[in-house]
């Protein structure tokens, strides 16, 4: 199996139904990343034993225990606690359903050569509401890019000397980290792409026990305070670790 210089990095709480299925995607790639750090925020349920069983066959898993904060602090250890030149954040309900995905996924960031990037997401789910809601966002998304970059942190690539340059993820921003370091990076010159040849998918469980109309609602608030106030002191709450249901 081939190994790049890539090390991923997963933030969890309370992820026991969802980080193997993801580890599990990681190991049927059709190339691996060298490393893989999973920044754990004290979960009280089976996360570190799903973990620990797939070290028999990844075993470049590291573990690292820390004080429940912001899921973007967790990122920041991350990878400051791995050495690879290219990062790689993905939550821990994402997938990677074709085995070539990283595959291409890497090979378009070589051609590329992005500061960063992301691939556009999609759902793990068949309903129309949802398939809709995501082309909607992905469609968003790639309209706005050329003056407000955003990407989500379910799946973003970040090289680590860039990443260093602007300081990392901001830890005091409890809702659109994720975006605003895209835009630190911008400032800075940096190149940021949307990736065609790949997609990721991500489970549709906050949609479900949020309500989609609420979330939809909510994001847009969320998005009006972050245009006209900026980031911080955003009233959106943005609940970490508390979706445990599989969908």
């Amino acid at each position: 199996m081939k190994t790049i210089d890539l090390a991923i990095v997963i933030p969890t709480l309370n992820e026991e139904k969802f980080i193997g299925r993801l580890l599990d995607s990681i190991y049927f790639q059709s190339v691996h990343p060298k490393e893989i750090c999973v920044v754990d925020a004290n979960s009280s349920d089976a996360t570190i034993e799903e973990i620990e069983k797939r070290k028999f066959y990844l075993s470049q898993i590291k573990i690292l225990k820390v004080k429940r904060s912001t899921a973007a602090k967790q990122r920041n250890i991350g990878a400051k606690s791995t050495i690879s030149n290219h990062l790689l954040f993905m939550d821990a309900d994402m997938l990677m359903l074709s085995p070539n995905t990283l595959e291409k996924y890497m090979e378009e960031i070589y051609k590329k050569k992005p500061d960063s990037a992301a691939a556009f997401n999609y759902p793990l789910s068949d309903l129309w509401k949802d398939k809709i809601f995501f082309y909607g966002m992905n469609s968003v998304f790639a309209l706005i890019k050329p003056f407000w970059p955003m990407a989500n942190g379910m799946n973003q690539y970040i090289r680590r000397d860039i990443f260093l340059k602007v300081g990392g993820y901001a830890e005091d921003i409890y809702l659109g980290e994720d975006s605003e370091i895209i835009q630190k990076i911008a400032k800075v010159g940096g190149k940021f792409i949307y990736l065609k040849s790949s997609k990721m998918y991500t489970s549709v469980r906050r949609y479900v026990l949020e309500g989609r109309r609420n979330y939809a609602i909510k994001m847009l608030r969320s998005m009006y305070h972050i245009t006209r106030y900026g980031y911080k002191g955003n009233p959106v709450e943005y609940p970490f670790g508390i979706f445990k249901t599989l969908q």
